[in-house]
Formats: structure tokens, C-alpha cells, sequence
């Protein structure tokens, strides 16, 4: 079965968990390499009439980069960086044009599908930009 998404990696990367998951948790997944060291998942979903849905698990637990001493998470429009010796910064992204730039030079993911990303957020009535989000 081919990926859902199309992230930049080509489709040889890709591999389908999906028998397992529809036999014993009722539903389709794919492994998606995004990076040389970083995966995600597209999940076909029964409750979303099996539209694909990219997880990240980067993008829910900080992204730990050892080589430059800190770690990285995104949550909405706020970067957070926090630096090994405990300093933290956090800066608002006031747009998806930042966001992808973040994405490519925080995250070292310059195919990352942000902009898709907040398109189908925006469609599902959450904005990524608003103060309660």
C-alpha cells in the first residue's frame, strides 16, 4: 500500500504495519521516514471514514538534539528551546511562513508538511494562531 502523504521521502521508505493494526486494533497504519533519524505515522482511521491522519510523536514529546546541547518543541505557534544548562526560550510564530522556517532550521525537517497541517486544522475550526489554542 503506498503512503498517504507525500513528505519528501519516497514511497520505498514507507512500511505498512497495517495487517497488524486492522486485526487486532481496528485500524491502518504506515511508518513514514521523514528524516534519517526521525519517523511518523500516517493512520487511516474507521471513525474519520478512513481519511489519513499524520501522527508525530516529535511533534507531542520535545525533539532531543544532543549535538547542539538542547531540546525542541512546537506546540500551536510557540517554540520552545531548552538548552541543557536549563535555559529556556520561548518565541510566538506569528505565521505558517515561520513555521515552516522553525520546521526546516530547529527541527532539521524542511519537508515537514506544516502548511498542510494547519490548513486541516484551520478547516477542523482550530487556530494554531489564537491566544486559547
Amino acid at each position: 500500500m503506498p503512503c498517504a502523504i507525500s513528505t519528501g521521502a519516497p514511497a520505498t521508505l514507507c512500511t505498512p504495519v497495517s495487517s497488524l493494526c486492522s486485526r487486532t486494533l481496528g485500524f491502518e497504519a504506515h511508518l513514514v521516514q521523514v528524516a534519517s533519524d526521525h519517523a511518523a505515522i500516517i493512520v487511516r482511521l474507521p471513525e474519520l471514514n478512513g481519511e489519513a491522519v499524520y501522527v508525530d510523536i516529535g511533534s507531542a514529546a520535545p525533539l532531543f538534539q544532543l549535538d547542539r546541547s538542547r531540546s525542541v518543541s512546537l506546540k500551536n505557534n510557540s517554540l520552545f528551546i531548552t538548552w541543557l544548562d536549563g535555559r529556556e526560550e520561548q518565541t510566538r510564530l506569528g505565521s505558517i511562513d515561520e513555521m515552516e522556517e522553525a520546521a526546516a532550521a530547529e527541527f532539521g525537517l524542511p519537508r515537514l508538511p506544516v502548511r498542510q497541517a494547519a490548513m486541516i486544522l484551520r478547516k477542523r475550526g482550530v487556530d494554531i494562531f489564537s491566544e486559547n489554542a
